[in-house]
């Protein structure tokens, strides 16, 4: 069965189209959009007597001979290539020889994006019927009700295909049940094992009073004898009036007069329930061979599904959340610190308490990692016991916790907070036998500080550098007050840096790429650098988003242009295949002309257009690309590389790299790591989607011999990293080329 035509499962794509073919009683077969059959059920080799292995890959005409209707046999031909389904009578013949009278309904299977992908076929020896009008009608009647069902299951697979939410499975599955069995209303149940009841996830076309009822279904074994034979039998069930006194009571609590309850196993284990009510007895039906089929492959549909939504929720929660405490990670308390500022808005004031765990090496080291963690995960509790409700408690490192405080009055009602939190911690704690004492050290920062020159996000950052900066010195000083002033610094830089490019204080240094295979440096990345002249040297990130924010990056980036330009075509007199890679910002790619103003530079250093590659950050690419893409189009056009730098961290889709004129994805160092910490998997699956979009891929922040061993074992094309060289100033590249 091909992925076009049913979509995949998380980790299992044949669990889908084993389910829909095996969910019907009838003979079954699937094409693809050429008519050849990709897959047929046991009910199609029980009627004409060929396995699967001798269908697959032919077209249904082997099934046809000398007694086929010739007209009839035209009309489905042309039904298929007009995408048209078709429902009729034809004369068919057995492995065996014998013909028999099949009754047909064939119906396309559209794509995602809307061509058809293949064709579903339902097939019924009615030979014994074929001249009884009567019983004709009627199988027509079931054919069509059956074609109704595969439609229905075909709806289900589309959406549960997808990652989607536990929410949003049981709800498509509640909707699809009245359908798919001629229910009158419908529910899906979740067992929970660790309790061992069963409540009501989902309800469809009950009235507002009945539903209110269903909610509040809170069910356990002892409670009902059918669901606790269902449990020990693991086989659907109906309930009528013939039923145990509490199947009786909630069929008039519930005001119909039968349903049905099919369970949805995972891995030999209940997930739940599947039902159907039927609410008058003329209505009611027996769970007969072929309600129960449909019925049976709903659950596998359902049980397929709710894995997924498990194992996607979990993901997002593990990506959200520190494993060992189950505290919020970095990245959670960014988003919330960056949300807390923009809902106060300079009104409130916002406060983070940065701190560090005195002594946990020494913990580590006496009595083991395990003891450690033992700690860290009561240092969680017992701060998590401290704090108000709507504060934030994040864990951000081994040893580092970071507290947000939204809407607080000033520094007493935080130093306030702090004195309880030292009073909750002294208590000692008690691990493998010894009794350990916890203290942290703790730094404080304030939104109240003005911060009118960064955006939300940067100013939630400088707010966790300038905690963990008074938390530093009060560690290592023992300065006080809790809090330090390190916004002042970043004030500081944002006045001092628009001029800092005039005064000569920006330096362009050079980081090298090794070429994996060839194991020699064939380009090098440009990078600049700040030295203020009271403050010392300035790392990047402290002062980039300052000068993304007050529009000096455009400027910065045609210095850092030009300088590399020069310095780089000096270089290649000795080594002519030396490449240059050079960063470029939002601000630069949204003006119009960008692209000429490259060109013209490169000539005027005579450089090779193809020896330059202007880097692009995948997370920062503007919201409006027309005029990005236009841009870095003519530049590709010209023959420049575009790559796509931190691939990884950003949100763009397949397609959208597809159509972008991109030659290079940089990996973001967080994945290079994983690879060594956690296996290569993730990184592998990368390469190979570049190697399909015959694009260069470059690992960075290469800082270890491990992490070199693991990007030229799984075939990454270069690296750059401290394990290969750290960044450096012209002259001292020249030397390092020269040895």
């Amino acid at each position: 069965m091909t992925a076009d035509v049913f979509p995949p499962r998380v980790g299992d794509r044949e669990s889908f189209s084993a389910a829909l073919i095996q969910a019907l009683p009838e003979a079954a077969v699937v094409t693809d959009a050429s008519q050849r059959i990709v897959s047929v059920n046991d009910a199609f080799t029980a009627m004409t007597g060929y396995a699967a292995a001798e269908a697959i890959g032919r077209n249904c005409r082997f099934l046809q001979g000398p007694g086929t209707d010739r007209e009839q046999a035209a009309a489905i031909r042309r039904s298929l290539q007009w995408n048209a389904p078709f429902r009729g009578r034809l004369l068919n013949y057995r492995k065996n020889g014998e013909a028999f009278w099949n009754e047909l309904a064939i119906v396309p299977v559209p794509g995602p994006s809307g061509p058809v992908t293949g064709f579903v076929g339902l097939q019924r020896d009615v030979t014994e019927s074929v001249d009884d009008r009567a019983a004709l009608l009627a199988l027509l009647t079931q054919t069509e009700r059956e074609r109704a069902t595969l439609g229905a299951l075909l709806d289900v697979a589309r959406l549960l295909g997808q990652e989607v939410s536990t929410d949003t499975v049981v709800r498509s599955v509640s909707e699809v049940i009245p359908e798919l069995c001629g229910a009158d209303r419908s529910a899906v149940a979740i067992w929970d094992g660790d309790t061992s009841r069963l409540t009501i996830a989902s309800a469809t076309g009950w009235p507002a009073g009945l539903a209110e009822r269903m909610e509040r279904v809170n069910l356990s074994p002892g409670e009902s004898p059918e669901l606790a034979e269902l449990l020990v039998q693991r086989q659907p069930i109906v309930i009528g009036a013939q039923s145990s006194a509490w199947a009786r009571d909630a069929l008039e609590r519930f005001e119909v007069a039968s349903f049905a309850a099919m369970p949805i196993h995972s891995g030999g284990a209940l997930r739940g329930l599947l039902l159907a009510y039927w609410t008058s007895a003329d209505k009611a039906a027996d769970l007969d061979e072929s309600l129960s089929a449909r019925l049976s492959g709903l659950a596998g549909l359902t049980a397929i599904a709710l894995d997924n939504a498990l194992l996607l929720e979990e993901t997002h929660w593990s990506a959200a959340h520190d494993s060992l405490t189950g505290l919020p990670n970095r990245t959670t308390l960014e988003r919330q610190l960056e949300r807390a500022l923009e809902q106060a808005n300079g009104r409130a004031a916002t406060a983070v308490i940065f701190c560090d765990v005195d002594g946990l090496k020494r913990t580590n080291d006496a009595l083991g990692h395990d003891a450690g963690d033992q700690l860290l995960k009561e240092v969680a509790r017992r701060i998590r016991a401290v704090v108000r409700p709507q504060d934030t408690v994040s864990r951000v490192g081994g040893d580092e916790f970071v507290i947000l405080l939204a809407h607080v009055d000033g520094e007493p009602e935080v130093e306030d907070l702090v004195r309880r939190l030292e009073d909750a911690l002294a208590a000692p704690l008690r691990i493998a036998g010894r009794s350990l004492s916890i203290r942290l050290s703790m730094g404080l920062a304030f939104s109240s500080d003005p911060l009118v020159h960064l955006p939300p996000s940067a100013a939630g950052t400088a707010l966790i550098r300038a905690a963990d900066l008074a938390m530093y010195q009060r560690k290592s000083r023992g300065a006080s007050p809790l809090s330090g002033a390190p916004l002042g610094r970043l004030q500081r830089l944002a006045a001092d840096l628009p001029g800092a490019l005039g005064r000569g204080e920006l330096a362009v240094h050079y980081q090298p790429q090794l070429d994996l295979a060839a194991g020699e440096t064939v380009a090098v990345e440009a990078l600049v650098r700040w030295t203020h002249p009271v403050l010392g040297p300035v790392q990047p990130d402290e002062f980039i988003p300052i000068a993304e924010m007050n529009g000096d990056i455009a400027s910065i980036g045609e210095f850092v242009l030009h300088r590399a330009l020069a310095d780089i075509s000096a270089l290649r007199r000795d080594r002519p295949g030396l490449g240059l890679a050079v960063n470029v910002s939002n601000d630069q790619l949204d003006r119009r002309g960008f692209a000429a103003g490259i060109a013209e530079a490169l000539r005027s250093s005579g450089m090779p257009f193809d020896a330059l590659t202007l880097e692009i950050t995948e997370s920062k690419l503007p919201a409006d690309r027309v005029v990005a893409l236009a841009e870095l189009s003519e530049l590709r056009a010209a023959g420049i590389g575009i790559a796509l730098d931190d691939f990884g961290t950003g949100y763009t889709s397949l397609a959208q790299l597809r159509d972008m004129p991109v030659t290079e994805l940089k990996i973001d160092r967080s994945f290079v790591q994983q690879a060594v910490s956690r296996g290569p998997d993730l990184i592998v699956g990368i390469v190979g989607l570049a190697r399909g979009l015959r694009l260069r891929v470059v690992a960075e922040g290469v800082s270890t011999a491990a992490h070199l061993d693991r990007v030229r074992e799984v075939g990454f094309d270069r690296a750059q990293g401290f394990a290969i060289a750290r960044p450096m100033g012209v002259a001292e590249l020249a030397g390092f080329l020269g040895r």
